[in-house]
């Protein structure tokens, strides 16, 4: 043995038999990551499946039968609910030149309508709706998106006259209260009328008519339950002082709180609303009120009222709720509590 190691002690030798050495580690090693790295694959593969089964199956099934289609309407409703409406009307546009089996193409028109709406461009979805009920004059879709675009252009002549065609199909009294009530209040009908229709209709949208009495300086509020006084509440909140109705005040528990903790009066030292007792109880006029707007029947929040949600299109005045803040022109200071 000790012959033969002598004998091989060439250099040359020694360095075939360490590359020999390297070559049988890296390929090991290629092999063996190899294998490792298939095998986390396979256990990622497995945990996903679990997740499969609640998933979106429109979604997954895409890629399965080829949509291009589909897959171009959900990239263009994305960009629709993040605000981009340029790219998803180009997707829409593009997608009207050419057939698919899966797409309508009254679907389609819809859908452009309908982006075109959301961006502003009302003429433009005015003309894509009307063509639109060309092909389908009883699409509901359709006659109610081009009811809101004539009550966004304040013609409510034809809104009301789109809204003849919708109550065939269905009942839609709130919608017609609600185009009466803003059709008297355009036409700067008396104060009084408008408000006798209030009562009767029992429309539910005290803003405009509480915005419109104002205007006019109708100081009566008869009309307004309390429930119509808190959602108002921010209004009554930044109103000149000498057009409060003193005498609903009285009567009202929400006024006297919201006044009072406004200082215009001193009727309570308390309230079951968190923010006005919270006023109620500083010693120093340095807080304020600012709002925010909840639409009840979608439940989404903005920082601006309407008269009808921009989500949902429900015609009906927003919750108000209320925030405290500091108020304007005073130093960061500790409040100070009774």
């Amino acid at each position: 043995m000790e012959n033969f190691l002598l004998e091989y002690r060439d250099p040359l030798f020694g360095i075939l038999v360490f590359l020999i050495l390297v070559f049988i580690v890296s390929f090991f090693s290629y092999w063996w990551a190899r294998y490792k790295k298939r095998e986390e694959e396979e256990q990622l593969r497995r945990f996903f499946h679990k997740f499969e089964e609640c998933a979106d199956r429109e979604i997954l099934n895409i890629e399965q039968r080829g949509d291009t289609a589909g897959a171009l309407l959900l990239l263009a409703d994305a960009f629709e609910r993040a605000g981009d409406f340029e790219k998803s009307i180009a997707i829409y546009l593009e997608l009207s030149k050419k057939d698919y089996p899966n797409l309508g193409r009254i679907e389609l028109l819809k859908r452009l309508g309908k982006v075109y709406f959301r961006a502003g461009f009302l003429e433009k979805s005015r003309e894509i709706f009307v063509e639109s009920l060309k092909l389908y004059p009883k699409d509901e879709d359709s006659l109610r998106y081009l009811m809101l675009i004539y009550e966004r252009l304040r013609r409510f002549d034809k809104a009301s006259q789109i809204l003849e065609s919708l109550e065939e199909l269905g009942d839609f009294k709130r919608e017609r209260d609600y185009f009466k009530l803003m059709e008297m209040i355009g036409n700067s009908e008396d104060p009084k009328k408008v408000v006798d229709f209030f009562k009767k209709s029992g429309v539910d949208q005290p803003r405009p008519l509480f915005e419109y009495l104002m205007k006019r300086n109708y100081g009566d509020w008869d009309a307004f339950s309390e429930d119509h006084l808190k959602r108002v509440a921010d209004l009554l909140w930044r109103m000149d002082p000498e057009k409060i109705d003193y005498q609903k005040l009285k009567n009202t528990p929400f006024l006297k709180e919201l006044f009072s903790a406004r200082r215009v009066v001193s009727l309570c030292d308390g309230s079951d609303i968190f923010e006005l007792d919270l006023l109620l109880a500083l010693k120093r006029d340095v807080a304020d009120l600012d709002f925010e707007y909840v639409c009840k029947e979608c439940k989404n929040m903005f920082p601006f009222s309407f008269y009808r949600c921009p989500v949902c299109l429900a015609p009906r005045s927003p919750e108000v709720e209320m925030v405290i803040t500091k108020k304007r022109g005073f130093d960061e200071e500790s409040l100070s509590f009774q």
